[in-house]
């Protein structure tokens, strides 16, 4: 008896394929597959169609890429600014190391998520004081012109660093910067432009899920 081969063209790209190749292999192996849901789902015994088969992996081929192109941002302050007094504003980062998906302006120090998801944020500067001043300063997280997580230093600023960081959930065309804030007598600068100045100065953002 002859066995007859029967060969299924799904007519799926390369890249379904390769995805469509590894669950099942990851199936055949034992190992559970958390598959979101898809537009076709199958029971015992049902005719598989090429069609659905199809629009299934190309819905998770879709997902697949989403993570591929995951949001990642280091921008660094490679000049001096001038914080007013008692007004917030943003903090400029003219310098971009990364920018994985072009979401960050530099000109403005907005960052602008092409999607949704889970971001981890982080924003430092370092402060050019005088150590005379007696006053407190802010460093604040900005999610579409509301104030979140924020740092605050109080007392004479001498050359000091700021921090703050947080996780945040965004959404496609949300807006996140990093603002300022001194309430020191008379204007206070930030930033520089020698080397340990720009390291010292930086807003990174990552998207985690």
């Amino acid at each position: 008896m002859k066995l007859k081969v029967v060969v299924v063209d799904l007519e799926l790209s390369r890249r379904q394929k390769q995805l469509g190749v590894g669950v099942i292999a990851l199936a055949l192996a034992g190992i559970s597959v958390a598959v979101a849901a898809v537009p076709t789902s199958f029971s015992a015994g049902q005719v598989l169609k090429a069609s659905d088969l199809n629009a299934n992996f190309a819905s998770l081929d879709g997902r697949v890429a989403v993570f591929e192109r995951r949001s990642a941002v280091v921008a660094k302050k490679n000049n001096t600014q001038m914080a007013a007094f008692n007004i917030p504003e943003p903090a400029i980062f003219p310098l971009e190391e990364l920018d994985a998906n072009n979401e960050f302006d530099p000109l403005t120090g907005t960052f602008t998520p092409s999607s949704d998801g889970i971001y981890t944020a982080t924003c430092t500067v370092l402060w050019n004081g005088t150590g005379s001043n007696n006053g407190c300063t802010l460093l604040m997280l900005v999610k579409n012109d509301v104030g979140g997580a924020q740092t605050i230093v109080c007392g004479p600023l001498g050359t000091d660093s700021s921090i703050v960081t947080s996780v945040i959930a965004l959404a496609a065309n949300d807006r996140l910067r990093c603002d300022v804030l001194s309430q020191l007598a008379g204007e206070q600068s930030f930033g520089g432009t020698q080397n340990f100045e720009v390291e010292r100065n930086y807003f990174s953002i990552a998207r985690v899920r």
